[in-house]
């Protein structure tokens, strides 16, 4: 179980485990929450993804349950609960199963993002329907530090914490500052930068999210051969680094178009097609090249494989009710 605050890098770090355990053969599953998504975070979705998802590394479980098919039948069965779903699913096919060479990785991303309704149906799945299954599958879970999952995972062990600079552990928070470092320092050439990497991670206060923008913004200037002071690459926190880069964005775009696009990908209960873009510059007659957009764009939005936001942060700042935006 790892609890770490917001913009400290959890999800990256899953999804790296997930894509290293994938390339080794050993990942029997990912699920990654997202609030806006109602398949992403919804119990009986977790279920079947998992299900699903073990059916192509173990002919023998996809056997047993009888395949997808098999999977989606007993999905669509709305008299069928969490439980019985957890028992039909994964506890009698796994336990059928012969016990593998290796161990199988089950990484879940981001529990506090489930819906608050639904939260509870999750917690209790893992924290006391997981453990019955067999000792060969193990999990690697993240989420912030919500109360409801505080409490419920507080007696696990390993229990691993990252925190922001907040005071509340020091030791968590220098290891993770050093994680930090390391990262800076294999994306960045300092010699370029009349600063060091302990100077930008002193910036970071312990957020990823923060040194991702960081380094982009460095390697941008040493790409043009410009030398900037690390207080014009950033200044105050995440949020005031963020709202200033939506300023540049609603520069370039356009009080029109920026209402458009961020409007939009705020109230869409999940996350916009790549196409959406297209969409929009031809609903409005815009002269603007798509490119164009998609470069003002690219330091809030994920274009990997839908229009979406690159983290909880930047929708949290545009929804919180002090938000001027």
């Amino acid at each position: 179980m790892l609890l770490g605050d917001a913009g400290v890098g959890k999800s990256v770090m899953a999804g790296v485990l997930a894509k290293n355990s994938a390339a080794e053969g050993n990942l029997a599953a990912a699920y990654f929450c997202r609030d806006r998504d109602d398949t992403r975070n919804n119990p009986r979705y977790l279920l079947g993804t998992i299900a699903c998802q073990l059916c192509k590394c173990n002919a023998q479980y996809s056997n047993f349950v009888g395949g997808e098919g098999g999977i989606r039948k007993f999905l669509s069965n709305s008299k069928i609960g969490i439980q019985g779903l957890f028992t039909k699913l994964l506890q009698e096919p796994l336990t059928k199963c012969n016990t593998p060479c290796e161990r199988k990785l089950i990484v879940i991303d981001a529990l506090d993002e489930t819906k608050y309704e639904s939260r509870e149906d999750f917690l209790d799945v893992i924290t006391r329907r997981f453990p019955m299954l067999p000792k060969w599958l193990v999990f690697f879970i993240t989420s912030r530090p919500v109360d409801a999952v505080k409490f419920r995972f507080k007696n696990y062990n390993p229990c691993i914490k990252i925190c922001a600079k907040n005071g509340e552990n020091l030791e968590f928070y220098r290891q993770h500052e050093q994680d930090i470092k390391l990262f800076l320092e294999k994306s960045v050439d300092f010699s370029r930068f009349p600063y060091s990497a302990d100077d930008v991670v002193e910036k970071c206060k312990g957020m990823f999210l923060c040194a991702f923008h960081i380094v982009k913004d460095l390697n941008a200037a040493a790409l043009s051969g410009e030398i900037i002071q690390l207080d014009d690459v950033f200044q105050g926190d995440i949020q005031d680094y963020l709202l200033e880069n939506v300023s540049r964005v609603f520069q370039k775009v356009g009080e029109n178009l920026f209402k458009k696009l961020f409007g939009c990908a705020i109230v869409a209960p999940s996350p916009l097609p790549l196409a959406f873009i297209a969409f929009i510059l031809q609903r409005e007659k815009s002269n603007l090249e798509e490119w164009k957009v998609i470069d003002a764009l690219s330091s809030f939005f994920d274009f990997d494989k839908s229009f979406d936001f690159r983290h909880n942060l930047i929708s949290e700042l545009f929804t919180e009710k002090e938000s001027s935006w």
